[in-house]
């Protein structure tokens, strides 16, 4: 069987420009780091030892992602959101390890492990190339009220490469991801009620992960919802989001996973930085 954990770290700069009224662009560049362990062991029932094989990765590399808004008013009270992203492929470097041997079944201890000269395979130092990734997305809403919406991404994992990490039933095709959802506040101004000042939201999600296995689609599906809790008066909110999904199948001897996701994150607004009006 095998086993893989990612580590993963990034740095990204970003910046953003408005060329019209309701027309923005903006890029990010992001510097990507971390390490890819995979382990594999193979053990029979009753005898004592099994085999092992351990591949370690320190993975870095940069990519790059492009974005432009289009947020044109169309009535007095409606907006239209449009919105286009491209993620461009991430040509990382990867830095190579490998350790293979037997260990015992009764304590887990390794018995005698040898690294394995990748040098003389030409794998010490291999690229793993991660497909760009585009996404559109369309809306409509009433600023501060409701917004619904949907976006559709799209990546090439058909032409993903890792030259030093390999499953043999594993291969991949193109993936997708279509989102729907939107939100809904009663009264974000007011003052009687807290519960009217709350933002409701809700959605679902399809995802082709682009992972076939076992001759069988990796797909999932996910229902979302979620609250922003208002914290005072200057737009701070509290977010608390939720997921139920399901992820895999049953067929061909795979597993199918339920899940139950929470997300707790921060939007902070301070106004402590307008130049004061009245001394």
């Amino acid at each position: 069987r095998g086993l893989g954990d990612v580590y993963k770290r990034q740095l990204y700069v970003s910046a953003g420009f408005q060329l019209a009224s309701n027309l923005h662009i903006g890029a990010t560049v992001n510097f990507n780091f971390g390490t890819l362990n995979n382990n594999r062991v193979q053990s029979v029932e009753d005898v004592q030892l099994g085999t092992l094989d351990r591949r370690e990765s320190r993975v870095s590399g940069f990519d790059f992602n492009y974005g432009a808004t289009y947020t044109p008013n169309i009535s007095d009270k409606l907006t239209l959101y449009t919105a286009v992203s491209v993620n461009t492929q991430a040509n990382l470097v990867s830095e190579n390890t490998q350790t293979i041997g037997s260990f015992s079944r009764t304590t887990g201890r390794d018995i005698e492990v040898f690294e394995v000269d990748l040098d003389s395979q030409g794998k010490k130092n291999t690229e793993i190339k991660i497909p760009t990734t585009a996404t559109v997305g369309l809306g409509v809403g009433e600023d501060k009220k409701w917004f619904l919406g949907a976006e559709y991404s799209m990546q090439e994992l058909s032409t993903f490469e890792n030259q030093f990490i390999t499953y043999e039933n594993l291969e991949y095709q193109d993936a997708s991801t279509i989102s729907v959802g939107g939100y809904w506040v009663p009264d974000y101004s007011s003052f009687s009620s807290y519960l009217n000042r709350i933002t409701y939201r809700a959605g679902l999600r399809f995802d082709q992960t682009g992972m076939v296995v076992n001759s069988e689609e990796i797909n999932n599906f996910g229902i979302t919802f979620g609250f922003g809790l208002p914290l005072g008066r200057d737009f701070s909110n509290l977010n608390l989001g939720f997921e139920v999904g399901r992820r895999g199948t049953t067929a061909n001897e795979l597993v199918e996973e339920s899940y139950f996701k929470v997300s707790l994150g921060l939007s902070f607004n301070s106004l402590w930085f307008q130049k004061r009006k009245i001394n």
